[in-house]
């Protein structure tokens, strides 16, 4: 077991230095090489965060651009043993000045809440055009024409599922862009 750590730090080191050593002679004539991992936004600095709800300890908190939610609720010492972790984005990115609000379990969504955003607005397949048809994952220009031939040529959707009585879409496209249609008269 301490061999194969030992190779692997070995090979690691090699790699790092062979790396190194690539790029010297790439950059030769550059008086310096920058080399940046990561994906930090440029203006990468300090930022300030109010996060409130259902965490440890809500505040205002100095953050990095580019940290993302997971941060600022770690920085507020967790969440609550209530807090609706299901209904937050701990991917989205953070800003400055910006403020969170953690729900708690049972919490209606109100605007500043991590959890709220705006419901979609469906897609009426009985009056959208090719292109709005075209926002739908999934449904390239071909479908799309397809579906609004299909409601020219034999009438009006009675409801989503005709998409798939005319196989217009397969079993596994509809079952994606079901809860983003409707059929309306």
């Amino acid at each position: 077991m301490r061999l194969r750590t030992v190779l692997v730090a070995v090979t690691a080191l090699g790699i790092g230095i062979g790396g190194g050593l690539l790029a010297s002679s790439v950059c030769s004539r550059a008086s310096s090489v920058i080399v940046q991992f990561g994906d930090a936004p440029s203006g990468a600095g300090p930022i300030r965060v109010y996060i409130s709800g259902a965490v440890q300890s809500p505040g205002v908190y100095p953050l990095q651009a580019g940290d993302r939610l997971v941060d600022a609720v770690e920085a507020a010492g967790g969440p609550a043993a209530d807090a609706d972790t299901e209904a937050v984005n701990f991917a989205e990115r953070l800003q400055d000045g910006q403020h969170v609000r953690v729900p708690h379990i049972g919490d209606p969504p109100s605007e500043g809440d991590a959890a709220a955003t705006p419901a979609p607005q469906l897609v009426d397949i009985n009056r959208a055009d090719a292109n709005l048809l075209r926002s739908l994952p999934g449904l390239g220009p071909t479908r799309a024409a397809n579906i609004v031939a299909s409601r020219q040529k034999d009438g009006m959707f009675q409801r989503p599922e005709d998409l798939l009585t005319r196989k217009l879409v397969t079993q596994s496209l509809f079952d994606q862009v079901k809860p983003l249609i409707t059929a309306g008269p």
